[in-house]
C-alpha cells in the first residue's frame, strides 16, 4: 500500500487549491454571463415592444389616410 509523503500531500493541496480556484474563476465568469444574457433578453425585448409601437402608430396614420381619400374622385 502506497502511503503519501508529506511533499506529495503538500503537491497535491497545491493542485487542489489551484483548481479550486479555477472553478471559483469559472463560476464568476459563468455569473457575468448569465447577467450578460438577461441583458440582451431585455433589449431585445425593449426593441420589440419599441417596433410594435412604431407598427400601430403607422397603421393608425396609414387609416387616417386613407378616410381622407375620396375614392370617387381617383381616376385608374
Amino acid at each position: 500500500m502506497e502511503f503519501l509523503t508529506i511533499k506529495n500531500e503538500e503537491k497535491l493541496r497545491k493542485q487542489v487549491n489551484k483548481l479550486e480556484s479555477h472553478i471559483s474563476k469559472i463560476k464568476t465568469v459563468e455569473f457575468q454571463l448569465q447577467v450578460r444574457a438577461n441583458e440582451i433578453q431585455m433589449m431585445k425585448d425593449k426593441h420589440e415592444e419599441e417596433l410594435k409601437a412604431i407598427r400601430q402608430e403607422m397603421e393608425y396614420k396609414f387609416q387616417q389616410l386613407l378616410a381622407k381619400i375620396d375614392i370617387g374622385k381617383l381616376q385608374f
